[in-house]
């Protein structure tokens, strides 16, 4: 027996094959689950009976279980989720204007102990499995299901709009959701099946390894995930809305290109002394040795890379490191994210004050660069940018 979630689509008919069923069985069973969210065996009505008696033979279905839930003021989601084994872990959803971003963890845990993240603050525990990174996303969709009303007002602050079928209209006329909010619980439940049947799943358009861990200390189970995710009989998420984070694994870096997804790059130093110092990773893979990965992506892929830069008072933040920063990152074809510190418990590095950040900011955009000041999100439940943790108690 295997866990059906740990299998790309590829080996999921190779299993059913070498059981004597044709390839098909393989293709329909899968856009039950990745397409429908159906689990429940009996509902998978163009499944021969014959078949559907060997699936418990055949499959496990363990995904990790959603433990708690946090809503931020800004409409950020944070989630903490439990493995079989009873580690802990968290993912998060992020609305923007235009679209709704899972962010999803990697790993229990991190080896890389940068010093500002509170995630590299815990040892690593375990890695991921494909299933409870698939799980992620699998269940942070299903959540918004059964809860139409917060996908509606996730909807309202990304911007979106949706066309619906109004019940009690005929089938085919549109009305704006926007213009037929009710509070009657069963229109919102039409909606929410409505936009099932059309995209499968709730209108979450992008997808970040930039939650807890190393995406590429966890490779195999990572670049598996990636390949589900992109599966068009599935999910279907292009390779150009995942963005994979890290901190620098250079010898890995080709795996990203050959993945197809974007890359993103914890930079947060613009010279190895400061590197160095907050970021053990750089004693192996200096700045030059990153940069000239990053380059070689760029090469194979034709797509920017995304430099992240964690504005830290007194250390990173003065306008000479905006100077050297440009230096650094103009010959690799890029945009740039500052990332102003998100504290979390027993940190002592600071946030700057707003006035240096918009020097820097504005350093790096009269220079030319592509410079994004990244907004806030989820601070206020530890959901931000370096503040996911396995221990669950910042929260209390």
């Amino acid at each position: 027996m295997v866990n059906f979630f740990n299998l790309s689509l590829t080996e999921l008919v190779s299993y059913l094959e070498s059981k004597g069923h044709k390839s098909f069985r393989a293709r329909q069973l899968w856009k039950w689950v990745y397409q429908k969210s159906i689990l429940n065996i009996d509902e998978m009505s163009d499944l021969s009976k014959d078949f559907k008696l060997k699936l418990p033979e055949y499959f496990s279905w363990h995904l990790p279980k959603i433990l708690k839930h946090w809503l931020s003021k800004d409409g950020t989601l944070k989630f903490l989720l439990s493995t079989d084994d009873g580690l802990q872990f968290e993912s998060v959803l992020i609305p923007s204007r235009g679209r709704l971003t899972i962010c999803v963890s990697s790993e229990v845990g991190c080896n890389l102990a940068c010093d500002f993240c509170f995630t590299g603050k815990q040892k690593l525990k375990r890695r991921l499995v494909t299933s409870e990174i698939v799980g992620q996303v699998f269940l942070l969709r299903q959540f918004l299901f059964a809860r139409p009303e917060i996908l509606y007002d996730l909807l309202k602050l990304t911007g979106q709009k949706l066309f619906v079928d109004a019940p009690g209209q005929p089938k085919n006329q549109k009305i704006w959701l926007e213009q037929n909010k009710s509070n009657n619980p069963d229109f919102l439940k039409d909606i929410v099946q409505w936009q099932a049947n059309l995209h499968a799943h709730a209108p979450t358009n992008n997808i970040v390894f930039m939650g807890m861990g190393e995406p590429l200390d966890n490779e195999d189970n990572v670049f598996k995930s990636i390949l589900i995710l992109k599966e068009q009989l599935g999910f279907n998420y292009s390779g150009k809305k995942i963005t994979l984070s890290t901190a620098g694994l250079v010898d890995k870096i080709p795996l990203v290109a050959k993945s197809g997804v974007r890359l993103a790059v914890s930079l947060n130093a613009s010279n190895d002394k400061i590197r160095s110092s907050i970021m053990p990773i750089n004693k192996k893979w200096n700045i030059e040795a990153l940069l000239n990965s990053c380059s070689e992506y760029v090469k194979k892929t034709g797509e920017l890379v995304t430099f992240e830069y964690v504005l830290l008072k007194g250390i990173t933040d003065s306008v000479e490191s905006a100077d050297q920063l440009y230096s650094l990152t103009k010959r690799v074809p890029c945009k740039i994210n500052l990332i102003p510190f998100n504290p979390h418990p027993g940190s002592s590095y600071k946030t700057p004050s707003q006035s240096s950040i918009d020097k820097f900011h504005q350093r790096l955009y009269k220079k030319g660069a592509q410079v994004l000041l990244r907004r806030k999100m989820g601070s206020d439940i530890y959901a931000a940018c370096g503040q996911l943790t396995s221990l669950n108690n910042q929260m209390e």
